[in-house]
């Protein structure tokens, strides 16, 4: 036990402990609010109508781990099911359904049924929303493309 030769010296020592106790706190709390912050940034938001509807502009691809960022595609959705996918020379329009976290683009309503009866799984991708950014991953293929709004 540590012994004060005066009283002034003990109440140093308890105001340079309050002090330290404050700034710990404070370093927590900051700490708190930097990983809250990161977190809210990197969250994955499931895909709904609402926030896919539009013309999103691709901005990468990622094809058997090789990622290419200049890539010319511009994918529309539109609020009728309908989307038109425009790029590398060529244009595709079809319809799309979500279903969970999964986009299915299809051209017929039998191609559709065929997919849901479980006879097909052939356009079927997943996707999510990540820093304002759609991200689709196609499983069949492997790859994945990731648009901006725009």
């Amino acid at each position: 036990m540590k012994t004060y030769n005066t009283k002034k010296e003990m109440n140093t020592q308890k105001i340079n402990a309050r002090k330290l106790l404050i700034i710990g706190i404070v370093i927590v709390l900051i700490l708190i609010v930097i990983i809250g912050i990161f977190y809210f940034i990197n969250k994955k938001i499931p895909i709904t109508l609402e926030n896919i509807l539009g013309t999103w502009k691709g901005v990468s691809e990622e094809m058997n781990g090789q990622v290419n960022k200049e890539i010319d595609s511009v994918l529309t959705l539109n609020s009728d099911g309908t989307y038109n996918l425009a790029g590398y020379g060529i244009e595709e329009t079809g319809m799309y359904k979500l279903i969970d976290d999964k986009i299915l683009f299809y051209n017929s309503e039998e191609e559709l049924n065929a997919y849901l009866n479980n006879l097909g799984r052939f356009n079927e991708v997943y996707g999510y929303i990540q820093n304002k950014q759609l991200v689709l991953i196609y499983p069949a293929y492997p790859k994945t493309d990731v648009y901006e709004k725009g």
